[in-house]
């Protein structure tokens, strides 16, 4: 199929007046005239009754050049025309797309996001051109440490084609690129990754997932090595578990020191939100597909498909067994992020599992309370309407008038005495014990 070829000038700052986009239209008689729409915030998309065609190759940068091989972009800050690629999936805010001519480097990524901060009327398949500024953007600024992502923003995005076939995923584990199995970095002299040591996908996890970044990639029979989280992750290796362990009793992956569980992979809902709730050792009958992101510190593959169907594995929740006479009994537990406004259901799923998984421990360390405001950020440090609301729902469950009834409602007077307290996302989480 023949090829147009046209410059479109870009408004951009004089220093860059220079620079024209090379953009590829395929070239059918019966095509309707170019008409501009727009695709996101800022962005703008020449949109032809979507031919079917293949893409040319790029005169400018591809994205393996973009994404280097590295964790930095070795064109950070630095504007780029006529960017080429697939589009593989669509998210809230932007989409991903994927270079259709790849190099021979697999340390170096054939996938990015491009970012709008809309949703884009785009469909997986359309093959698109994309100007726009390359960025190196943390995804949680309030979690020190966390890994930036390379993507693109201030964008135009030029629809050259649709219906082309999305690139092969890259099969994770046997038979494909197999995941380092100990190391997670032994090389960054300064403690960044960002900034010193090798760059060493074969060995490092770290390295591994910096160089998929972006990309479709696939995980051949799965098996969950966490539960479900309320935030929609899923922990799972591949192969049955095979290239991956040691294992606990129960199916979970156990740190040893030369042994961080690289393998371990992430699964989360932010583009499907229908991920199943799954209990350790569950099975997936079949093949995860999605693409390779960061967020929270850690690489996610964010699966683009509904999961697979689930085996599941019958373990159930533990409980503990009651102190004897004599004995004194102490837990932890984590509320995840527990704050006054959280619902009913949270609260009376807690207060459940503290008095009858637990069995109404005598002391009892809390992890992850919020202040009464939750996440708003103001002067509200206290919690006492959270200790309040958590305590009526363990009296609920355990019986008012019964003895750990009567010694949590002491977590009210606890302000003065919490163990620790620090900030995240103005919440005041905090750590706090219910005292004998």
């Amino acid at each position: 199929m023949p090829y147009l070829r046209t410059s479109i000038s870009l408004g951009i700052p004089p220093i860059l007046a220079a620079l024209t986009l090379s953009v590829w239209f395929s070239c059918i008689p019966t095509r309707a005239s170019l008409a501009a729409k727009p695709i996101g915030q800022s962005a703008w998309s020449l949109a032809p009754s979507r031919p079917t065609a293949s893409l040319a190759p790029s005169e400018t940068l591809s994205i393996h050049d973009i994404q280097g091989a590295g964790h930095i972009s070795p064109y950070k800050n630095q504007m780029v025309g006529g960017v080429q690629g697939v589009v593989t999936a669509i998210r809230t805010q932007g989409f991903y797309m994927q270079e259709p001519f790849p190099d021979d480097d697999p340390a170096t990524s054939e996938g990015i996001f491009i970012y709008l901060g809309a949703r884009p009327s785009l469909e997986a398949g359309d093959g698109v051109s994309v100007t726009g500024v390359i960025e190196e953007e943390d995804p949680f600024s309030l979690s020190p440490g966390s890994l930036s992502v390379t993507r693109l923003t201030t964008v135009t995005v030029q629809v050259l084609s649709s219906g082309l076939e999305l690139p092969d995923p890259v099969l994770l584990g046997l038979g494909g690129r197999v995941l380092p199995g100990q190391i997670i970095e032994d090389d960054a002299s300064s403690g960044n990754v960002e900034t010193s040591g090798d760059f060493d996908p074969i060995t490092d996890g770290i390295d591994f997932y910096e160089s998929l970044e972006g990309m479709l990639v696939q995980v051949m029979d799965p098996i969950a090595i966490s539960g479900t989280s309320q935030d929609g992750v899923i922990a799972v290796v591949g192969d049955g578990g095979a290239l991956a362990g040691p294992f606990t009793p129960r199916g979970g992956l156990t740190i040893q020191p030369d042994d961080f569980n690289p393998e371990r992979i992430q699964v989360e809902d932010v583009i499907v939100s229908t991920e199943p709730r799954v209990n350790v050792g569950a099975a997936f009958g079949g093949v995860i597909t999605g693409v390779i992101d960061y967020s929270m510190g850690n690489f996610k593959l964010y699966n683009i498909l509904p999961l697979p169907l689930i085996t599941a594995s019958g373990v159930v929740s533990e409980t503990a067994a009651r102190p004897l006479p004599g004995q004194l009994s102490i837990a932890s537990f984590n509320t995840e992020n527990l704050d006054f406004t959280d619902s009913s259901t949270k609260f009376a799923k807690l207060a459940r599992q503290i008095v009858h998984h637990l069995k109404s421990p005598d002391i009892l360390a809390l992890e992850e309370i919020q202040d009464n405001s939750g996440a708003l950020n103001d002067n509200v440090v206290t919690a006492s309407l959270t200790y309040a609301r958590l305590v009526t729902a363990i009296r609920t469950q355990a019986g008012r008038g019964t003895r750990f009834g009567k010694l949590i409602l002491k977590m009210v007077r606890m302000e003065a005495r919490l163990a620790a307290t620090f900030e995240w996302a103005f919440s005041s989480v905090r750590t706090a014990a219910s005292p004998s």
